[in-house]
C-alpha cells in the first residue's frame, strides 16, 4: 500500500487547489479523481475578481473564453446594464479550467491518479485509508473535495444541508451574435422563476445558459429552461444537464478525525447565486494549511482539525451565511427588493464590489438596509 502525507480525492478547484497548496508546503500528495481528465463538468464557469486573485496565478488566455466587465440584470420585466472599468467576471470552461489547475498542483509536486474513483473511506489511529476500483492508498489526512455525491462525505454522515438544483446547457452560437446581444455582460434574469433566476453567461463560441430553484421545483426546471432560451432567441435543441448544489449553515463541521471536506463536499456555495468555485477555491487552500499545522504538530484529531473550521468560518464563512440569510428575502420578494436594487446605479455597482473582493455581504446589507426606505420611496415616485 503505497503511503501519502495527504490524499485529496476529488480534481475540481477544491481538490487542485488543495493538492496544489499541500505540495507547496512540502506534504507528499496524492490527488484522485475519478473520471478521466479533461472531463465535462456541469457548471456557468464563472470565475469572480476576487476568486481570480485567490487562485494565485495567471490564467492563460486558452482557459479564459469571456472577460466580463458588468451584468445585465433583469428583475421580471425590467432590465439595467451595469459596467465597471475592469473584468469582474472571467468565464471559462470547466474541463480545460479543472485540468489547467490540476496541471498546476503535477507541477508542484502532487500526483495524479485520475479515472480512478474512490469507493470508501476508513480512518484508525494509524492513519486513513482510501480505498479505489484498484487498490487502496493510506495517509495521515484525507481532503474530501469530491463534490455533492461526495464519498469521503458519506464516511463521516449522511449530507444534511440545504440543497437546490440547477439545470444548464451549452447552447452554440456564432462568435458575432454573442458580441452584439450580451458582447462583455452576464445576464442574471431574477423573477423567471419562482424562488431562483436565470442566466446566460457568454463564452467564445457558446452561451452556458442555466436555471437554479428549489429543488421541489426541479421536474419543471427543464421547460422552464427551454422557455427561457426561446425567450432569449436561444435554440431549444440543446442537451441538458442538471446537477445537485448544496449550502451550508456551518451547523455541521466539514471535519472529523483525520479528514477535511472542500468546496461542493462540505457546501461551500453561496446560496443566493448558487456561485461555487470562490469557497471552493478558498477551502481548498485552508484545508492544506490546516493538513501542514497537522503534521508539523503531529496531531491528526477531530480537534486539532477544527482550526479548518475555524479558518473557514473567518474566511468566508459570514459571506456564506449572509448570502443565505438574504437568499430566504431576496427570492422570496424578487420584485420588491430585487426590483428596486436593479433601478439603482448605486446599489448594483456596489453589488460589482462584491464580485471583485472589494466589498463583503455584511457590509452590502448594512448599506441597503439604511438605504431601503429612500430607494423604495424613490422607485415608487419616480415611476
Amino acid at each position: 500500500m503505497k503511503s501519502f502525507d495527504v490524499i485529496v480525492v476529488g480534481a475540481g478547484p477544491a481538490g487542485a487547489t488543495a493538492a496544489r497548496h499541500c505540495s507547496m508546503l512540502n506534504l507528499k500528495t496524492l490527488l484522485l479523481e475519478k473520471e478521466r481528465l479533461p472531463r465535462y463538468k456541469a457548471c456557468a464557469g464563472g470565475v469572480t475578481k476576487a476568486t481570480y486573485r485567490e487562485i494565485g496565478f495567471e490564467l492563460p488566455e486558452r482557459i479564459i473564453e469571456r472577460e466580463c466587465r458588468g451584468v445585465r440584470f433583469r428583475v421580471k420585466e425590467f432590465e439595467k446594464d451595469i459596467r465597471d472599468n475592469e473584468t469582474v467576471i472571467y468565464m471559462v470552461k470547466r474541463d480545460c479550467f479543472d485540468e489547467f489547475l490540476v496541471e498546476m498542483a503535477c507541477n508542484e509536486g502532487a500526483e495524479v491518479k485520475d479515472g480512478e474513483e474512490c469507493t470508501s473511506v476508513q480512518t484508525g489511529p494509524d492513519g486513513v485509508h482510501v480505498n479505489t476500483e484498484r487498490g487502496s492508498y493510506s495517509a495521515n489526512i484525507v481532503i474530501g473535495a469530491d463534490g455533492y455525491y461526495s464519498r469521503v462525505l458519506k464516511s463521516l454522515r449522511n449530507r444534511s444541508d440545504d440543497v437546490r438544483f440547477c439545470v444548464l446547457c451549452e447552447v452554440p452560437v456564432q462568435r458575432a451574435w454573442i458580441d452584439d446581444y450580451l458582447g462583455d455582460l452576464a445576464l442574471i434574469h431574477f423573477g423567471f422563476v419562482d424562488g431562483g433566476y436565470a442566466w446566460l453567461f457568454p463564452k467564445k463560441d457558446s452561451i452556458s445558459a442555466g436555471i437554479g430553484a428549489s429543488f421541489i421545483k426541479s421536474k419543471e426546471l427543464p421547460e422552464r429552461l427551454k422557455a427561457f432560451l426561446r425567450a432569449n432567441n436561444l435554440s431549444t435543441e440543446v442537451r441538458i444537464k442538471g446537477w445537485f448544489v448544496p449550502f451550508t449553515k456551518f451547523a455541521f463541521p466539514a471535519y472529523a478525525d483525520r479528514i477535511m471536506l472542500a468546496g461542493d463536499a462540505a457546501g461551500f456555495v453561496d446560496s443566493l447565486t448558487g456561485e461555487g468555485i470562490s469557497g471552493a477555491v478558498l477551502s481548498g487552500k485552508l484545508a492544506a494549511l490546516t493538513a501542514r499545522d497537522c503534521h508539523d504538530s503531529g496531531d491528526f484529531s477531530e480537534a486539532a482539525l477544527s482550526e479548518y473550521h475555524k479558518r473557514c468560518q473567518k474566511s468566508f464563512g459570514n459571506d456564506l451565511m449572509y448570502a443565505s440569510r438574504a437568499a430566504d428575502y431576496l427570492l422570496k420578494y424578487t420584485d420588491l427588493i430585487l426590483g428596486t436594487i436593479a433601478r439603482n446605479n448605486e446599489a448594483l455597482y456596489k453589488y460589482l464590489k462584491t464580485l471583485k473582493g472589494e466589498l463583503d455581504y455584511k457590509s452590502y446589507a448594512e448599506w441597503f438596509k439604511r438605504k431601503m426606505p429612500a430607494l423604495l420611496l424613490k422607485r415608487v415616485f419616480s415611476s
